[in-house]
């Protein structure tokens, strides 16, 4: 089943990081310096949606969906760090 809640929170966190996400694809569009804030913010908007995209998956259960949530968050953590974020 479908956590609301979670997916509300989620919808949050991507609104928070989405100003930041758009300037970071116009910067990396128009050639210009990318800082490390825009870089961060990006990756976590990125994580924001893809939380969102699993929990809204009819068919996979309750657990395959917490575990490859904690797989795409490994992820995007060995990613940042592997950035220096």
């Amino acid at each position: 089943m479908i956590d609301e809640k979670k997916i509300a929170q989620y919808n949050m966190e991507m609104a928070e990081h989405a100003n930041g996400a758009a300037r970071y694809l116009s910067a990396l569009i128009g050639g210009k310096f990318v800082t490390r804030d825009q870089t961060r913010d990006m990756a976590d908007y990125v994580l924001a949606q893809t939380k969102r995209n699993i929990e809204s998956c009819p068919f996979a259960s309750q657990e395959e969906k917490e575990i490859e949530i904690r797989r795409r968050e490994n992820l995007m953590n060995m990613l940042k760090s592997q950035m220096g974020l």
